[in-house]
């Protein structure tokens, strides 16, 4: 069996490496192929958010100053931040996970790792502050 041992300094001389068999490789691989087509996308959906709300801007002639205005823009630009920031992240994981397959590199990895774990973050984040707004909407 093909495994490729990652080295990990930890205090724990007995929890020192970490072993990756085939596997395991293949799952990483292939979480890392559908980041990187979702990252791809979420681009692609973050340029036509933009070329909609432009347009729509010009077509509509939106007052901004209203309160309507206002919420609409802090909505879209909540949207946009949405879709935008966790396609980075995935795209920056996948990145990192196919180098750090191909080079057997552990400080890639880690970097990889450490870009799903702050897409988590921004998440959890996003869902608080999203709750957030609509209740104190829903009670203006």
């Amino acid at each position: 069996m093909d495994e490729t041992i990652f080295n990990q300094s930890s205090p724990d001389a007995s929890k020192s490496s970490l072993t990756l068999n085939a596997e395991s490789e293949t799952l990483i691989a292939k979480a890392a192929r559908w980041s990187r087509f979702l990252g791809i996308f979420s681009f692609v959906m973050c340029g036509l958010l933009l070329l909609c709300g432009l347009g729509g801007m010009v077509l509509e002639n939106i007052d901004f100053i209203s309160r309507d205005g206002v919420t609409t823009c802090i909505f879209l630009g909540l949207y946009f931040l949405g879709i935008f920031f966790p396609g980075l992240l995935l795209f920056r994981f996948a990145n990192h996970m196919r180098i750090a397959l191909a080079s057997r590199d552990d400080a890639t990895l880690t970097k990889g790792f450490r870009q799903l774990a702050k897409l988590f973050a921004f998440l959890g984040i996003f869902c608080i502050v999203a709750i957030t707004l609509v209740v104190v909407t829903s009670l203006l």
